[in-house]
């Protein structure tokens, strides 16, 4: 099928010339007209089609994102004279080499695998370029590095066919953030990575690296916090130290005694009628603890798993809120046994008294025990017994005031006074105005108010 002009309006219902944005994926799609009326088209995507050129597109200058991915295109130096683009996503094609990028200044994505590229080159001197993907590419050579842009920060040579890291590639990409390696023949590292400060993910699974000394050299990437060695054939530790590394490790990611299955991937079996003992998802590899204390102190992610301790916490609090949505009685038999663990004094520790706050409890073990601890004057009182400790006096009580005697359990408390009823206010009431403290202490009692008597009695002076 040709795509005309025609067939555009006809599939999105509007005028082309008018349209920035056009997708049709998977449509069968064989050849492009000439789009080039298509003043305002900014975004195409012709995904999985049988389109086998781009010629179609050459005069769109105002194209800025294209995806012609999966789709039968050999050539893409049609795609010259577009200088707007900044997305250029060409992966699953017949392309073979490289050309018609260096007019593209404004370029910053270019994602070309799954291609028939010989040679990594031809990238010329793009300012913006910072992605660029060629995995599933048989190159026939390695990449020369000083033909990549500086200003990279994202790499992918993943199943390439590579037998080393590309010499100087930390030199000579020191904005790189992320590398993909994987499915490569890479037999050692070196110091080719040394100068990439910055680099957070690197993946180097499914490779040759026999050595664990090998990733000793990762050492000076400070900023690295995802690594992938899953899949190469390292030499395996004695029994003894691989058992004590995993169980370290299934105690670190393992959010509690008896806790449920919190595991968050589900690719990995886990049968009983399986013979063979297969890991699960929270189990960590054995060269996690050599990984951590020699090559990545600030690792969080390996091989894919997580098992920095604030992600732990936040997963054992996940997993005990479902358990307690699906059986509230034994989430309340886990939570106990979390909370006597976590009660438990540890061993040397001093004993510490009811109420007692944490700071005096190394007080009390040092004091003589015949004079009690703090709260020995406390207890006694309580118990009816004598105190040593004087009594405090009350914050409204004055000096050389006699103290107010204590009331025992007979005593009744006065009545509380009723609200009076409406007209009748303590103003022109015939009782004197006295506070509780006043009938307490015998104080001095206020003065009465100037209207004391009965409201029918009094009567104003009539002007003259």
């Amino acid at each position: 099928m040709r795509l005309t002009l025609a067939r555009i309006s006809e599939i999105a219902g509007q005028d082309p010339r008018e349209m920035t944005s056009f997708a049709s994926r998977d449509s069968g799609i064989t050849e492009l007209d000439d789009l080039s009326p298509c003043v305002n088209m900014v975004r195409i995507d012709l995904t999985k089609n049988a389109i086998k050129d781009l010629s179609g597109l050459a005069h769109n200058y105002h194209l800025s994102v294209i995806y012609a991915s999966f789709n039968q295109i050999e050539d893409m130096s049609d795609l010259a004279k577009l200088k707007s683009a900044r997305v250029i996503h060409l992966g699953g094609n017949n392309i073979t080499t490289i050309s018609g990028l260096e007019n593209l200044t404004e370029l910053r994505a270019l994602v070309l695998n799954n291609n028939r590229i010989t040679r990594a080159e031809g990238f010329g001197h793009l300012p913006h370029l910072n992605t660029i993907v060629l995995s599933h590419n048989p190159l026939s050579m390695p990449p020369v590095i000083r033909s990549f842009p500086k200003t990279l920060t994202k790499l992918a040579l993943a199943n390439t066919g590579l037998r080393a890291v590309p010499e100087d590639l930390g030199k000579h990409l020191p904005e790189l953030q992320e590398l993909s390696l994987n499915g490569n023949k890479i037999l050692s590292i070196g110091d080719a990575l040394t100068g990439c400060g910055r680099l957070r993910v690197l993946d180097l699974g499914n490779n040759l690296l026999h050595t664990l000394e090998t990733l000793v050299s990762l050492k000076e990437l400070s900023a690295l916090s995802n690594l992938n060695i899953r899949g190469n054939p390292f030499k395996e530790a004695p029994e003894s130290e691989q058992k004590s590394a995993a169980d370290e490790a299934t105690e670190t990611a393992s959010p509690a005694e008896g806790d449920a299955d919190a595991s968050e991937t589900a690719d990995e079996p886990n049968t009983a009628t399986d013979t063979k003992s297969t890991p699960t998802p929270t189990a960590l590899p054995w060269y996690t603890q050599f990984v951590t204390a020699n090559v990545c102190p600030g690792l969080r992610i390996l091989d894919g798993r997580r098992f920095d301790p604030g992600f732990l916490d936040r997963r054992r609090k996940r997993t005990l809120l479902a358990q307690k949505r699906k059986d509230p009685a034994a989430f309340k038999e886990v939570t106990k046994k979390l909370a006597k663990q976590d009660a438990a004094p540890a061993e040397g520790d001093n004993k510490k008294e009811p109420g007692m706050p944490k700071r005096d409890v190394d007080r009390a073990a040092d004091r003589p025990a015949s004079k009690g601890g703090r709260f020995e004057g406390k207890r006694s009182r309580e118990q009816g017994g004598p105190s040593d400790r004087p009594e405090k006096r009350s914050r409204f009580q004055r000096p050389g005031q006699p103290q107010r005697p204590p009331r025992s359990d007979g005593d009744e408390q006065p009545p509380k006074p009723s609200k009076p009823a409406f007209g009748k206010s303590k103003m022109f009431s015939s009782e004197p105005v006295t506070s509780g403290a006043a009938r307490e202490y015998g104080t001095r009692q206020p003065k009465r108010p100037p209207f004391h008597k009965k409201p029918g009695s009094f009567q104003p002076k009539r002007a003259n």
